[in-house]
């Protein structure tokens, strides 16, 4: 008689013991197989963001030439959470920006509110200038017209363009039966009263611009007061929301710029202008901090308050996605513009170390490294078109010796050892602009896939 075997109840378990780890074992595979791919999209998206960015401002500084612009450098800090879930616990997200062996061994940086001064909040300084870039309208023309805005849109180009880089505030688009589009939520700023609290936004959620505004129409500067000359009511609404009106396009504006720039250079001594909200201003003219404040947000307006210089939606519309106008870098964590300042002598093409003794006669050596200068948190700098008759304001403060006198003493010399007789003001490279500025952004990828944000620096040289 012919027996049939089976397993044994040892062998059923050992077989489910087997099955079962090779099931975990595929489970991490499967889990890390899709981890890969989905850091691997974040990175590859965020620096495809990333890319756009630096091509857009080495584009714009390229054409910006000191002589016809105005560079403005406001900064920033803002305490704020990586994700949402660090708003609820109160988590911060910061930076060692200092010596590490200073730090308090007290200090926590995800949760002290008081911040260490080795460490930095996250940076949102902002950044303006005019640009000769030749450029069309990204806006779309919201409202039927015949008129400029839809020749703009067409490829029509024009110079010069105002930008200004910075965060701008969140919103919800709602389109409307006329085809136009409006805010239907009350916009989020990344800023708060007080910087010590968290942002409201995580740094997933801040989303840099860059605002670009063409200049269309010069008007004679003899209808405007000097303060006066830039955007109205109606430009700034459609510039903070790119949105066209029935004659221009949503980045279009007319300024007094040829006269500006003239204007300007009446204030060379006072620059770099540096001034905090709490403080007086060190200038006895008012006229500089009210041209910036036109300049880079509306007067007495929340986006001022908040410095934001644009308005987007963290969902936008399929036909506004394209517009590098107002979308430019989502997840932008860090913004900050570094610059050598012309008053510094080791940050003169021309400077050598007098105690360098191997060949003191060749003066195109530096011996050392740049010394680039951060913008402390709420403080602005100015610097005026960098022209002939601004260098010359400069130069003429000396006594009737030519010898040099209040800012001019500051600006670096060639005269190596330093002596009376060479104490000239032929001496001075005095100019108006800074050598270089360096700009450095830090990214996560917007939908926090990303633990650690990718860093990015770009250097811009004057000459």
């Amino acid at each position: 008689m012919r027996t049939h075997s089976a397993f044994t109840l040892v062998e059923l378990l050992v077989s489910l013991a087997v099955l079962g780890l090779a099931l975990s074992v595929v489970g991490v595979v499967f889990s890390i197989t899709t981890k890969t791919v989905t850091q691997a999209a974040a990175l590859s998206e965020s620096q495809a963001l990333l890319r756009q960015f630096e091509l857009q401002l080495e584009e714009d500084l390229k054409y910006c030439d000191p002589a016809r612009s105005v560079l403005i450098i406001h900064g920033r800090t803002q305490a704020a959470g990586r994700t949402r879930d660090d708003l609820g616990i109160k988590r911060f997200w910061r930076v060692l920006t200092g010596d590490p062996g200073k730090v308090k061994g007290s200090f926590n940086a995800e949760f002290d509110a008081k911040i260490d001064a080795e460490y930095s909040n996250p940076r949102a300084d902002v950044l303006s200038f005019f640009t000769m870039r030749p450029a069309s309208s990204q806006a779309p023309p919201l409202k039927p017209s015949d008129g400029a805005s839809n020749i703009l849109v067409r490829g029509a180009k024009l110079a010069p363009l105002h930008v200004v880089y910075g965060h701008a505030a969140i919103g919800v688009f709602e389109r409307l039966a006329d085809g136009t589009y409006a805010w239907t939520d009350d916009l989020t700023h990344i800023e708060t009263d007080d910087n010590e609290k968290h942002s409201p936004l995580p740094l997933t959620g801040w989303h840099l611009s860059r605002r670009a505004t063409l200049i269309q129409n010069l008007v004679k500067f003899s209808t405007y007061g000097l303060t006066d000359f830039v955007y109205d009511k109606a430009d700034w609404q459609r510039l903070l929301t790119c949105a066209a009106d029935d004659t221009h396009a949503g980045d279009v504006a007319e300024i007094a710029y040829a006269e500006l720039m003239n204007q300007l250079q009446r204030y060379a001594d006072l620059t770099p202008y540096e001034r905090s909200p709490n403080a007086k201003s060190i200038m006895k003219d008012i006229t500089v901090p009210r041209i910036v404040n036109q300049l880079l947000y509306p007067n007495n307006s929340e986006a001022q308050k908040r410095h934001h210089v644009a308005t987007v939606a963290a969902e936008p519309p399929i036909e506004l996605r394209s517009n590098l106008g107002v979308q430019l870098l989502g997840g932008c964590a860090w913004f900050e513009v570094e610059f050598l300042m012309p008053e510094d002598p080791r940050n003169a093409q021309s400077y050598w170390d007098p105690r360098e003794i191997s060949d003191p006669t060749n003066a195109n050596r530096r011996t050392d490294m740049p010394r680039w200068t951060k913008v402390k948190d709420g403080e602005t700098y100015v610097f005026v078109p960098d022209t002939p008759a601004s260098r010359e304001v400069i130069s003429g403060l000396a006594d009737p010796n030519r010898v040099p006198n209040g800012r001019l003493l500051d600006f670096g010399r060639t005269d190596f050892p330093i002596t009376p007789a060479g104490n000239t003001v032929a001496n001075r490279q005095v100019r108006t602009w800074p050598y270089a500025i360096r700009v450095t952004v830090k990214v996560f990828d917007r939908n926090g896939r990303l633990s650690d944000p990718i860093e990015r620096s770009i250097v811009h040289r004057f000459d």
